[in-house]
């Protein structure tokens, strides 16, 4: 087993900073991961369009109302999310607003009607709002 270079060590302990480890890789995957399916999220709804359609017998009107619905709350909360990031920190920001749009992605598979369709794609806009400025 190799030895560490004792000079590498001395001058990373002296000037304060800590030793480069394998972590920052590791959390690099993890957000590029989230960041991928935070974006299919936004867009997947689509493929769905024509099973959404004849399931829950809605015409193209009331499609593209959730369709849309995700656009006026991430718009409109871009802003806000940044002001709750800097009051709470990335850290805390991004894994709640990852908890909140997990929740509302998945509870899309179980809606029966227009109008909690239509709230849960309003809920994922605003939840997804901050997680690009938490970068």
């Amino acid at each position: 087993m190799k030895e560490p270079n004792s000079t590498v060590v001395g001058i990373a302990a002296v000037s304060g900073r800590r030793a480069r480890t394998r972590r920052r890789y590791v959390i690099l995957t993890v957000l590029f991961i989230s960041t991928a399916l935070n974006y299919l999220d936004r867009s997947n709804i689509s493929v769905a369009a024509p099973f959404i359609k004849s399931d829950l017998h809605l015409n193209s009107v009331t499609l593209g109302l959730i369709f849309s619905a995700f656009g006026w709350t991430y718009a409109l909360l871009q802003i806000p999310g940044g002001w709750v990031l800097d009051r709470l920190g990335p850290r805390f920001t991004y894994g709640l607003a990852m908890f909140f749009w997990s929740i509302f992605t998945l509870l899309q598979a179980f809606t029966r009607g227009f109008g909690l369709l239509f709230g849960l794609r309003l809920g994922l806009g605003m939840t997804e709002a901050p997680i690009d400025p938490s970068f």
